[in-house]
């Protein structure tokens, strides 16, 4: 008789420090992973979760058993908080932005370096299947070389007090898509070339970012007052115009229209009103949830190429605090 051995591997222990809104959502999705579970949390207002062990530290938390943590706390403590998770040798997955300044997000790298522990930041859209497929059709050179970008990232003011700037809490996020959109490594220079804002209660609450992106022109719309929310970019490129939208993950190309020389106003808005459009066929899924898988498969040495590293976090910070760096420069 011939005994079959089974391989049984152990769900991953997962640590969540702050339960707010988001990190009830990671708390959501990680326990919906069949090989995941919540083991711990820790949350500076008392707050925890039915039949999670609750720590009063993160230090406490941190003398517990665990393979990763996810730091969701408000983005001022992010860098003391993921430092900790760092020194004590345990992977990282820290909130956008991963820092509140480039300095400390900086530090959190290098020492995730010196350490070679995992350090990743939590930029989800990368993980939108809309984002990627516009990726793929770039990388893929069927819809031509890019020229230029333009992201709007608009909607209602936050439910609750921003500790963050607008530039912090929603540009930071099309910052990061531009480069990977167009499939920039780390060493592609990246760079603000202009940017304007508008202050409320001390915070920019509107703000209108220029990116040079290695030689592709970009422009980042953001604000907390358009009456509903939207979370859109287009491409254009040299033979066509593709157009994404973050919510709905539908990605639409526009085809060339012709040029024609029209005298009458009718023939000209019949002919320029009206273009082609081609639907790609991209399945929905919930970007949070297959950020949370490769976050997963990274804790257990396994590749994980569309999670934001620590690296993509600090580039995204950089070029947040040089855009308010000008914006404050043109108000004064």
């Amino acid at each position: 008789m011939t005994a079959e051995l089974t391989m049984v591997t152990s769900a991953s222990r997962i640590g969540i420090v702050g339960l707010g809104k988001m990190g009830r959502r990671h708390a959501r999705v990680f326990s919906a992973c069949e090989d995941a579970e919540v083991a711990w949390t820790v949350d500076p207002a008392g707050h925890s979760l039915d039949g999670v062990q609750s720590f009063p530290t993160v230090a406490r938390a941190l003398a517990a058993e665990v393979d990763g943590v996810v730091v969701a706390a408000p983005t001022v403590a992010h860098g003391e908080i993921a430092q900790q998770v760092i020194e004590a040798g345990i992977p990282c997955l820290v909130e956008k932005p991963l820092s509140a300044t480039a300095t400390e997000a900086a530090l959190l790298v290098a020492t995730a370096s010196e350490r070679h522990v995992q350090l990743a930041t939590g930029h989800v859209e990368r993980f939108n299947p809309a984002v990627i497929a516009a990726r793929e059709l770039l990388a893929s050179g069927r819809a031509g070389r890019p020229i230029s970008l333009s992201f709007r990232r608009v909607g209602l003011p936050p439910t609750f007090a921003p500790d963050v700037d607008v530039l912090s809490d929603l540009a930071v996020h099309d910052l990061d898509v531009c480069a990977f959109v167009l499939g920039l490594d780390e060493s592609a220079l990246i760079r603000v070339v202009g940017a304007i804002g508008w202050p409320a209660n001390e915070l920019f609450e509107s703000g209108l970012i220029l990116v040079d992106a290695a030689g592709i022109g970009a422009q980042i719309q953001v604000n907390w007052r358009t009456p509903t929310r939207i979370r859109s970019f287009s491409v254009t490129t040299d033979q066509c115009l593709i157009e994404v939208d973050y919510t709905t993950q539908i990605v639409e190309i526009v085809q060339r229209t012709e040029e024609l020389e029209l005298e009458d106003f009718a023939g000209f808005s019949s002919h320029y009103g009206s273009v082609r459009r081609t639907r790609l066929e991209v399945p929905a899924a919930e970007p949070l949830a297959r950020q949370a898988t490769s976050f997963l498969a990274a804790v257990r040495g396994s590749p994980a190429p569309l999670l934001a590293s620590g690296v993509d976090g600090l580039r995204a910070i950089r070029l947040v605090e040089n855009a308010r760096a000008l914006t404050l420069e043109r108000n004064s």
